[in-house]
């Protein structure tokens, strides 16, 4: 063949060869490639899309619509998407799910646009199609994984809030039991009182626990009644007048005058909005009002939106906080920080409520200035018969929920004593009145001068004023916490500074660096303030005990043994001694008679009681003389330890008389 030829077949053939080579490009793309026609019957496809579809070439696809091959809800969607690209001539970018020929349902990410003919007119579409099911996985994955975070970091807040609210309460509670029982002077009506205090701190913590709880059920709000606003709001100042009178706060309710006298819905959530919402703004409000405020936008002539405003002047809340505030578990800083108690359920207690009667909340907020809660209640208003007695909604359980709140002023809780110069003192920093007065009672009665505030401020101004042998520092105080305060304390003074906390754990690298000296986990009791008071400071701050300890009598090892008590330690030394003549007798007779059983009985017996006493010599003889017994030594053979016990019980008893006889 010529060249020319060659060259005219050439030409003839390079559409053939393009056309080839772009069918190999189509059938390499690990995609999806496809088009098909205005009916949405397939006119060509490349490989990958075949397989995907179990067919064994492509003639088994072509010419065919995907009807019968993905499901029905699936082509309807994929054909409603090719009519518009066909109609409008657009280009759709869209996730579509698919169901494969082996059952898999895939996600593919779909690109299509218009199909032209020769003469410029839409004749089909053109798309191509990835599977992107392994990404959407993973996305998945990713979500869920941030959600189990999101999750796990709510629920670890959650713990140290709680460890740190039921600890305050359960300190105040254990420490002012512990000391009215062992000390009977103690027991009065301002000890009980506080007692009962912490109590129903406690119990309002419980109560908005469970409350919280009973939001998933939706019948504990759905029953819909006729009710009055007005009544709600007017009961409800029962509850409030306890917490305004105790915080000196304004608090404003205003009944706009076109909302009805009577309306129908679920007054129960009313309610229930409205008390936390009070109860948060009281917590959060130191000085200023709180403003309650009721309009109502009519959408009918029987039917309309109850807006409910609570406004306060308190801390408010910055703008990264606030979509966070509504999640169950969640608070703005943590309860061992702020020492706001709460499970930080209250706004979600509300929000859910809400959601359970088609209503929103919304929230206006200014850090410093204060914050604003908007929320709307979908309501009819009442028509026919009106009962005469409406429910007030309110149960005695919330009483003290208005008070969860409460705090007393700093410069109330500082107490001022002059003492002797050479009496060693301490400096306490607690601002919950009940723990303050356990641990007052406990140092004291170390022989220690206690000097009280109730805030950081409050503690480096007595500190300035006055030099202290040890400072006990709680971390959760009102203004600046008590790291802050440590630091800087730390400037300026070297003495002793034990950290005093309820929270669940301090990171030790954090309590180093601002200077604490000590972690001591709350209740204070007598062995934990003698251990770290026998730590650093010197011997001289001790309970008051005997000077004529020996090994006979070490009546300041009984007092150790309980709790540091020394009149409960004389007393039960005096118990023990009381029964020596008969103990005596009883080893006399079971030695006579080689009663090897109740001789190891008595001396079990005798042993559990010794050890109780601050008898060490005694204690230690009959503890050789016991298990010496035990070890199945007859009776005879122990005759020498049994003598060693009689004349340690002899000794002991005339040592108590000569000691403690009057």
């Amino acid at each position: 063949m010529d060249a020319k030829a060659k060259e005219t077949v050439g030409k003839d053939h390079a559409p053939s060869f393009f056309l080839n080579q772009f069918k190999q490009v189509i059938d390499m793309i690990p995609g999806h490639v496809y088009w098909l026609d205005r009916d949405g019957k397939l006119l060509g496809c490349n490989n990958a899309m075949v397989k995907a579809f179990g067919a064994k070439d492509k003639s088994e696809l072509i010419g065919k619509t995907a009807k019968g091959v993905l499901s029905d809800d699936e082509y309807d969607t994929i054909t409603a998407i090719n009519n518009r690209i066909i109609d409008e001539g657009v280009i759709v970018i869209k996730e579509e799910p698919a169901t494969l020929h082996d059952g898999r349902v895939v996600i593919f990410l779909s690109n299509k646009g218009p199909l032209y003919n020769q003469a410029g007119e839409i004749d089909g579409v053109i798309g191509i199609s990835v599977d992107i099911t392994a990404r959407k996985e993973l996305e998945q994955q990713v979500i869920t994984l941030k959600a189990k975070e999101a999750a796990n970091k709510a629920k670890s807040e959650f713990i140290a809030n709680m460890s740190h609210d039921l600890r305050t309460p359960l300190s105040g509670m254990i420490g002012m039991a512990e000391i009215m029982t062992l000390d009977p002077s103690h027991l009065n009506v301002d000890n009980v009182n506080d007692f009962h205090e912490s109590s129903k701190r406690l119990l309002t913590l419980f109560n908005q626990v469970l409350e919280y709880i009973n939001t998933d059920k939706f019948e504990h709000i759905k029953q819909q009644a006729v009710f009055s606003v007005r009544k709600i709001l007017d009961d409800l100042q029962d509850l409030f007048k306890p917490a305004q009178k105790l915080r000196n706060i304004a608090v404003i309710t205003d009944v706009a005058d076109n909302t009805p006298d009577f309306l129908f819905g679920y007054a129960t959530a009313v309610h229930r909005v409205i008390l936390n919402l009070f109860s948060n703004a009281m917590k959060f409000t130191e000085q200023g009002s709180i403003h309650i405020f009721v309009d109502y936008d009519g959408k009918g002539p029987d039917r309309g939106l109850l807006k409910i405003s609570v406004q306060d002047t308190g801390v408010g809340i910055p703008a990264e906080a606030k979509d966070k505030i509504f999640d169950c578990f969640e608070r703005v800083l943590p309860a061992y920080e702020n020492n706001k108690p709460g499970a930080g359920l209250g706004l979600s207690i509300v929000k859910r409520s809400l959601e359970k009667v088609n209503g929103s909340i919304d929230l206006i907020s200014t850090p410093g200035e204060g914050s604003t809660f908007i929320c709307e209640i979908p309501v009819d208003v009442a028509n026919g018969d009106i009962p005469e007695e409406l429910s007030s909604y309110v149960s005695a359980e919330h009483e003290s929920d208005t008070l969860v709140g409460r705090t007393t002023d700093a410069s109330a809780l500082t107490q001022k004593h002059v003492h002797q110069s050479d009496q060693q003192s301490a400096l306490l920093v607690e601002d919950d009145p009940v723990a303050a007065k356990v641990a007052t009672i406990i140092l004291e009665e170390f022989g220690l001068h206690v000097d009280h505030v109730g805030s950081g401020e409050a503690a480096l101004q007595q500190a300035n004023e006055q030099a202290y042998d040890i400072v006990f520092m709680d971390i959760g105080l009102p203004g600046i916490d008590g790291l802050e305060t440590t630091r800087q304390l730390r400037e300026h003074y070297t003495m002793p500074i034990v950290a005093l906390t309820g929270h669940a754990k301090l990171d030790a690298t954090t309590h180093e660096s601002v200077g604490l000296t000590e972690l001591l986990q709350k209740p204070i009791t007598n062995d934990k303030a003698g251990k770290v008071l026998k730590q650093y400071l010197d011997d001289s701050c001790t309970l008051e005990v005997s000077t004529e300890d020996d090994d006979v009598i070490n009546l300041s090892y009984g007092t150790s043994l309980v709790g540091g008590r020394n009149e409960l330690a004389q007393e039960v030394l005096g118990d023990f001694v009381a029964e020596i003549p008969e103990r005596i007798e009883q080893l006399n007779n079971y030695f006579s008679k080689g009663s090897n059983d109740d001789l190891l009985k008595l001396l079990h017996f005798l042993k559990g009681g010794s050890s109780y006493c601050g008898v060490p010599r005694l204690q230690e003889a009959i503890i050789k003389a016991h298990d010496a017994l035990k070890q199945n030594e007859s009776v005879v053979d122990i005759k020498s330890l049994l003598d060693i016990v009689l004349e340690n019980m002899h000794l002991v008893a005339d040592t108590y008389q000569k000691r403690f006889s009057e």
